[in-house]
């Protein structure tokens, strides 16, 4: 359901004709390459916008499944999950950061400072609790993120992303558009599949992949 749950975009927007499709379509590639274009120019930037988005994306996610209302204790949400994964395999980060062109010399500075890192963390996460009344969900969530930590980078993130974020959008998707597993597998089938096309060009043109050409991916 990881690729499926993304492939799923156009059914939420009621996109049914052949016309309207091809719009959908046309737009959500353009929008993508003019991404795919400031990763090119400023990655540094592109990085920066596509975190914040990431965060609210995923905050969002995850308050609307557990009916609470989205705002800014869900992109707080969404970041604590974010720093949690990066910060947890900070020398992986770096060199997939390095990959994509971004060099951050932060080695030594989150040495200096991962007391302090982890403390903004354990407080950020109370005061999220707080100001919720999912401590369940949460605990299971972080539970989820502390197994990730004896995981590599691409696993750990992988964990949430499909365990929790997808499984998410899936429930959400399956519970509003009244379909079943099957019917919502076999619309996104057409999309999924040129996701993974596209992923296999990628492959046979390189000797070697480029995780940070991947995530931009």
């Amino acid at each position: 359901i990881g690729l499926p749950h993304g492939a799923l975009d156009h059914l939420p927007l009621q996109v049914h004709s052949v016309k309207k499709m091809s719009k959908f379509i046309i737009s959500y590639l353009g929008i993508s390459a003019i991404i795919l274009v400031v990763w090119w120019l400023q990655p540094l930037i592109a990085l920066g916008c596509f975190i914040l988005y990431m965060a609210w994306h995923f905050g969002q996610a995850d308050f609307e499944y557990w009916r609470q209302r989205a705002g800014l204790y869900s992109f707080l949400w969404g970041l604590l999950v974010l720093v949690f994964v990066l910060f947890g395999h900070f020398e992986e980060t770096l060199s997939i950061l390095k990959q994509m062109g971004i060099q951050l010399h932060l080695r030594q500075l989150a040495l200096e400072n991962a007391k302090l890192i982890w403390l903004s963390f354990a407080l950020l996460s109370l005061f999220v609790f707080r100001k919720t009344s999912l401590t369940s969900n949460l605990a299971e969530t972080l539970l989820l993120l502390f197994i990730g930590l004896w995981l590599p980078l691409l696993p750990a993130f992988g964990c949430y992303f499909i365990f929790q974020h997808s499984v998410h959008g899936w429930a959400h998707l399956k519970h509003n558009m009244e379909f079943s597993n099957f019917q919502l597998w076999t619309r996104a089938l057409p999309f999924t599949i040129g996701s993974l096309f596209l992923f296999g060009i990628y492959f046979t043109m390189v000797t070697q992949p480029n995780w940070g050409q991947v995530f931009i991916f």
